[in-house]
C-alpha cells in the first residue's frame, strides 16, 4: 500500500508505512473507509517441503451505505489512531478533539 501511495504522486515527498497507516485510520474515523480482517492462505516453501500458511491480514475498503446500528459505531475513540496518547492535559485530549466534540453534540 505504501509503495502505491508514494508512486501516485498525490503527496509531495515520500510517506512512511506509519504515515499511510495513520491516514487510513483517520479515514476510518471519518467513516470514508472501513477496516476488516481477511483470512489469507499462501503456500510457503520450507525445508521439509511446501507448507500452507494461514494468517489474518487487515484490509481497508471504501465504506458503502450505512453502518449497522450499534452504540459502539458512533464512539470516535474506538477507531482513533492516537487514542493511546489521548488524556487530559496531553497534546491529544478529549477537550480539543473535533471528533469527540461532534459525537457529544449528537
Amino acid at each position: 500500500m505504501t509503495v502505491k501511495v508514494n508512486r501516485s504522486n498525490v503527496f509531495n515527498g515520500t510517506l512512511s508505512k506509519e504515515d499511510v497507516e495513520y491516514i487510513l485510520k483517520a479515514l476510518v474515523l471519518d467513516q470514508k473507509l472501513e477496516g476488516y480482517h481477511k483470512l489469507v492462505k499462501s503456500k510457503v516453501k520450507r525445508e521439509e517441503g511446501r507448507k500452507l500458511e494461514i494468517k489474518y491480514v487487515f484490509h481497508y475498503r471504501h465504506r458503502k451505505g450505512e453502518l449497522l446500528e450499534s452504540p459502539l459505531n458512533d464512539i470516535p475513540c474506538t477507531v482513533c489512531p492516537v487514542a493511546d496518547k489521548c488524556a487530559p492535559g496531553n497534546a491529544v485530549n478529549p477537550t480539543e478533539c473535533k471528533y469527540f466534540a461532534q459525537w457529544m453534540d449528537m
